[in-house]
C-alpha cells in the first residue's frame, strides 16, 4: 500500500475551512464548537492532529467505498433504465435485433458513382 504524504495541519485547515462553509449555509452551533476544538488541535499538537488526518482519511476510503455505488445505483434506475423502458414501448427494432427477418442485410436502392468514395467520412 502507498504511503501518503501528509500534512496534519492542512488536513485540519480543510477541515475546518468545509465545516465553516456548512456553517453559513446550517447555521448549527455545534459546529463552531467543533471548529474551534480542530482549530486548538492544529495549532498546539501535533500528535492530535496526526490522529483527526487518520480518522478523516479512514472515513474518506468508507465513503469512496459507499458513495460510488450509490450514485451509480441512481443513475441506473433514475436514469437509463426509464430512458430503455421508453425504447422498449416505442421503437420498432432499428437494429434488427428481433429474428423475424429471413435475412440480416438490408436492401438499400441507391446508385453509386466515383464521388461517392471520395470523401467517405
Amino acid at each position: 500500500m502507498n504511503k501518503i504524504k501528509s500534512n496534519p495541519s492542512q488536513t485540519i485547515l480543510v477541515i475546518v475551512s468545509g465545516l465553516l462553509f456548512f456553517h453559513l449555509f446550517s447555521k448549527i452551533d455545534l459546529l463552531l464548537n467543533i471548529i474551534l476544538v480542530l482549530c486548538l488541535i492544529g495549532a498546539f499538537s501535533s500528535y492530535w492532529s496526526r490522529k483527526v488526518e487518520i480518522i478523516w482519511f479512514k472515513l474518506a476510503y468508507l465513503l469512496g467505498l459507499i458513495i460510488p455505488n450509490i450514485t451509480l445505483g441512481i443513475i441506473f434506475y433514475f436514469f437509463l433504465f426509464p430512458i430503455a423502458l421508453l425504447s422498449r414501448i416505442t421503437s420498432n427494432d432499428p437494429l434488427f435485433l428481433k429474428n423475424n427477418y429471413n435475412t440480416i442485410y438490408k436492401n438499400v436502392n441507391k446508385s453509386f458513382n466515383k464521388e461517392s468514395f471520395k470523401n467517405l467520412w
